[in-house]
């Protein structure tokens, strides 16, 4: 497993070349003596796209990358200031790239530490350079805590009721043929089967 994550994380200094791997000394952020901590400069220019304006990004950073990856998650830390502590931080002062389950079900499509930076960094950080340079946001952004997971469980069920979430929420934890005969929380009139089922069965296949 460790020969495994280190090549995922020569992987990643190869096309980011101003990272480098540090040995492990005394730090805060270390959870355990196995973790990997990579430090410097991540550095990308983003593709342009109709909506979106190519950007130059750079920010120092530090990476701890547990062994245990994917199954525990890389924590990002902004170094020097460059980021402000009330950007977007969790309160142990990790970088709050989103909710879990997104993290996790972004990571489901490439499962790789240079995937996690990739799917999970880069767009953090294109953000806040789009904000630094244009004084507003690309796109919106989820709220901290239980109601940026209830945001983020309405964008995906196309719902914007609390209680429709929670119902859904709680099919998807049931058997499909089960769940399917059930009326749809969405009042439609019709069972899940025939309305909302395609939206939880998506779901399903996240978690």
């Amino acid at each position: 497993m460790a020969h495994h994550i280190d090549s995922q994380i020569n992987r990643l200094l190869e096309k980011y070349a101003g990272l480098l791997v540090r040995p492990s000394t005394i730090d805060q952020d270390f959870r355990d003596d196995d973790d990997v901590r990579i430090v410097g400069t991540f550095a990308f220019t983003s593709i342009s796209t109709p909506h979106l304006p190519e950007l130059d990004v750079a920010y120092e950073v530090k990476l701890i990358v547990p062994r245990r990856f994917p199954r525990a998650l890389v924590r990002a830390y902004s170094v020097q200031g460059a980021i402000p502590r009330d950007y977007h931080t969790n309160p142990g002062g990790d970088l709050c790239l989103g909710v879990l389950v997104e993290l996790h079900a972004l990571l489901r499509r490439c499962p790789t530490v240079l995937g996690f930076a990739e799917l999970c960094l880069v767009p953090y950080l294109y953000r806040r350079r789009h904000i630094e340079l244009f004084n507003q946001p690309p796109w919106g952004e989820l709220e901290h805590g239980a109601r940026g997971l209830l945001q983020y469980y309405a964008r995906e069920f196309g719902m914007d009721k609390a209680d429709v979430c929670a119902q859904l929420l709680g099919l998807g934890g049931r058997r499909k043929r089960t769940a399917n005969k059930q009326l749809c929380p969405c009042r439609s009139g019709r069972r899940l089967g025939q309305c909302h089922h395609m939206r939880v069965n998506c779901l399903r296949a996240k978690c």
